[in-house]
């Protein structure tokens, strides 16, 4: 009668390829997120830009403390409400859920 044989040697190749297989698929869905995310953010980027207008005039170049007090009292005085709109906000809030 004949023992059976302990020879395991390619057992350890097939667990490091299970890991580097393992690694690809996790590094694959990793770049498609970050990918789609991207475009997302590209998109959603462009969109705000496009529709808030510039709105300030003032300079950061500021020589004395008068200057910083008066962009400051134009700040406190303007309607930041009148042009918010809220439609673009809820269609990407409709669009998450």
């Amino acid at each position: 009668m004949r023992k059976p044989s302990l020879n395991q040697h390619g057992s350890f190749h097939l667990g490091i390829a299970a890991v580097v297989l393992a690694l690809a698929l996790v590094g694959f869905i990793g770049y498609r997120v970050a990918t789609k995310h991207k475009d997302d953010a590209t998109a959603t980027k462009t969109t705000a830009t496009q529709q808030q207008p510039a709105t300030t005039t003032s300079s950061s170049n500021y020589t004395s403390s008068g200057d910083v007090a008066k962009d400051d009292a134009s700040l406190n005085t303007a309607d930041i409400d009148q042009s918010l709109d809220t439609s673009q906000l809820d269609s990407d809030i409709n669009n998450l859920l």
